[in-house]
């Protein structure tokens, strides 16, 4: 397990057989943002590059790696079939990188902050925070501003609400859409469950338990595990 440890600046690894903590790269208690051979203890050393974007430099840019520019990105997850996808929290867009390339676009999101469904720049994020990809096309984002969790589909940038109403803050079980409050990070399981990292109202992760339309799938209902 990686863990971005955001009050000591460092990458932390957990070894999960063992509970053994390891810092992979970074300064502890130290700001910046140079490139280079991080201090691992224990060895290997881990190398920091900069994949696509220039650090200090907030705009929101798409193209080449040189050439994008990002809005401080907030979390990221990968396809499995060579597409990184970024929720750029400030530009209020999800970004996709296609990692043969280093060409840098955007997947979904006008630009500017709103709630509304779409497909591609029709549709309207408000700082979107951590974003889930479910190894079968489909990414999930939550973001606690809008008590609501949107469904991307890579293929088109189609973008639906997935749990709860935007703006409608409230913990509601059973059928999908339900309700939620202020929902945080985001996680899917091997066993196609949908986990909410937090919800700050009250303090237990959500589940996806199904989803209707896919292959061998009846229903969608949310519950607290």
């Amino acid at each position: 397990m990686f863990v971005a440890d955001f009050g000591n600046c460092t990458i932390r690894r957990i070894g999960v057989a063992t509970a053994e903590v390891t810092t992979l790269a970074g300064s502890p208690g130290h700001f910046g943002s140079a490139d280079g051979t991080g201090a691992s203890t224990p060895p290997p050393a881990w190398a920091v590059t900069t994949l696509a974007g220039r650090a200090g430099d907030s705009a929101n840019v798409d193209g080449s790696a040189d050439v994008a520019r990002f809005s401080y990105p907030h979390s990221l997850d990968l396809d499995g079939a060579g597409h990184l996808f970024v929720a750029d929290t400030g530009n209020d867009t999800i970004r996709q990188i296609d990692l043969a390339t280093n060409v840098v676009s955007t997947l979904a999101g006008t630009g500017l902050p709103g709630d509304s469904d779409g497909t591609g720049i029709l549709a309207a994020f408000n700082g979107p925070e951590a974003i889930a990809h479910d190894g079968a096309g489909h990414l999930f984002l939550a973001y606690f501003g809008n008590h609501a969790i949107r469904e991307i589909t890579a293929a088109t940038g189609e973008v639906t609400t997935f749990v709860g109403a935007p703006q409608h803050a409230g913990v509601v079980l059973g059928p999908l859409p339900a309700g939620i409050n202020s929902p945080g990070g985001v996680a899917m399981t091997p066993a196609g469950e949908l986990l909410n990292r937090r919800e700050r109202a009250a303090g237990r992760p959500l589940r996806r338990a199904r989803q209707r339309g896919r292959p061998g799938v009846t229903q969608r209902s949310s519950s607290w595990g």
